[in-house]
This record gives C-alpha cells, structure tokens and sequence, in this order.
C-alpha cells in the first residue's frame, strides 16, 4: 500500500483563496471621475477642492452619519408626536395615534419595496429623484394643514354659543 498524499477531489467553484483575491483586488475608478492625469477629481487635494475626502477615516464618517442621523431621526419623529396629538380631538387620541401608527409602518413597507424596484430600474440616481418628488409632494400637501392653535374650540367650551 503506497504512503503519500490522497489525490484531492476537484473542486467545484473557486476555492476561499479565490474568492477572497477577487473581493478584496483594487478596482479601477470610474473613467468619468478621472481628471486629465488619470487621478480622480472627486477625492483630490486639488486646489478646487477645499476637504480632502481620501483622508477621512471611514469608520469615523459612518459613525459620525449613523450620529447625525439619529439626531434627525430622533427631532423628526418628536415633532410628529407631537403633531398627532397637536392635530387631534381628546375624545379620539388613542384612534389617532394607533392610525397614526398603522399609516407610519405602511409607509416604511411600501418605501422599503419602492426604493428596492427604483434601484433596480434607475439606480441610486433614480431613488433620489423620486425621493425628491416625495417630499415635495409631502411638502405641498402640509401647506394645507390647518394651524393646531387657530382651530375652533370645542363647542361645549365655545363661548357665546346660545346657551
């Protein structure tokens, strides 16, 4: 009987040394960011360019975005507490707040499917411009909103109103 190495099964697909060499190669950067030297225009120290982006440490400008907005996301989503309540009659606060609620996951599941079949049609170009029709659209339809503080008064606490 012969002492030695068994003859290896072929492999199917690429072997983890493989995949690893193609996920982490350097890519090319795109020809139309290039400026005439080959060197892009974006991330440069050029004197048009006032932030040197490449020096920025990645992990510091995600953390620092996940920061900031959290910080947006926090103010926003009080001010539309706020506004549920603001907006609504004391007899019906609870009905408010739960469709409130029901309209706000709606919301998040068709935004979550929209922006998935958006990108896959036009990209990340195409999400923005549709986001930017969303809330120009959303900001238009808030231009009707009545003022909470100008609303007329219950009409059991409504004064001079013939009793």
């Amino acid at each position: 009987m012969a002492v030695g190495p068994r003859p290896s099964k072929p492999r199917r697909g690429r072997s983890p040394s493989t995949i690893r060499s193609l996920a982490f190669r350097k890519r090319k950067p795109r020809q139309r960011h290039l400026g005439n030297n080959g060197e892009s225009r974006l991330f440069s120290n050029a004197p048009g360019n006032s932030v040197p982006l490449s020096n920025w440490d990645a992990n510091a400008v995600i953390i620092g975005g996940l920061l900031l907005f959290g910080l947006i996301f926090a103010i926003n989503s009080a001010v539309h507490s706020y506004l549920v309540l603001a907006y609504t009659d004391d007899e019906k606060v609870a009905l408010n707040v739960g469709f409130y609620y029901m309209a706000n996951s709606g919301g998040r599941l068709a935004g979550t499917v929209l922006s998935g079949f958006i990108y896959q049609i036009w990209g990340i170009v195409g999400c923005l411009w549709v986001s930017m029709v969303f809330v120009l659209c959303a900001g238009l339809i808030s231009l009707k909103l009545e003022d909470p503080k100008r609303q007329q008064p219950y009409p059991s606490l409504a004064v001079g109103d013939g009793e």
